[in-house]
């Protein structure tokens, strides 16, 4: 009785252990090299998986009462962005390419590396003060 619990405890075992992933030789790599909008480059935090950037105001030219946003996409606040990953096996998600509101601070990219592993990264872009 005691070796019939056995064999079937090892079958399960064996069994359970057949239906795992296998995770050996694929990627962990689920970070982001590169993150742009209109071909301006912003700030990758990967430790808090944020994705940064402050548009500097310009003064007023020319006549204007009102000064202007240093490359502040003609679209603000929707934009896309061409998303580079540490892995070209990764997969980012939500398409990047889909205009999406970045001055929300809601906007998020999940990449998926090819293992599995997902990283978040939440995206925040605003208009900042007067730079003289």
């Amino acid at each position: 009785m005691k070796s019939r619990l056995i064999i079937v405890a090892l079958l399960v075992a064996v069994v359970g252990l057949s239906g795992c992933p296998d995770k050996k030789g694929k990627s962990s790599e689920n970070e982001i090299l590169t993150f742009k909008v209109d071909g301006v480059d912003w700030q990758v935090d990967h430790v808090n998986g944020k994705i940064t950037k402050i548009y500097p105001k310009t003064p007023p030219q020319g006549g204007a009462t009102e000064g202007t946003w240093a490359g502040l996409p003609s679209t603000w606040p929707n934009a896309t962005a061409v998303i580079t990953p540490k892995d070209s096996k990764a997969v980012i998600t939500p398409d990047p390419g889909t205009p999406r509101d970045f001055e929300s601070g809601t906007t998020k990219f999940t990449v998926t590396a090819e293992d599995g592993t997902p990283k978040i990264y939440t995206v925040q872009g605003e208009k900042g003060p007067l730079n003289p």
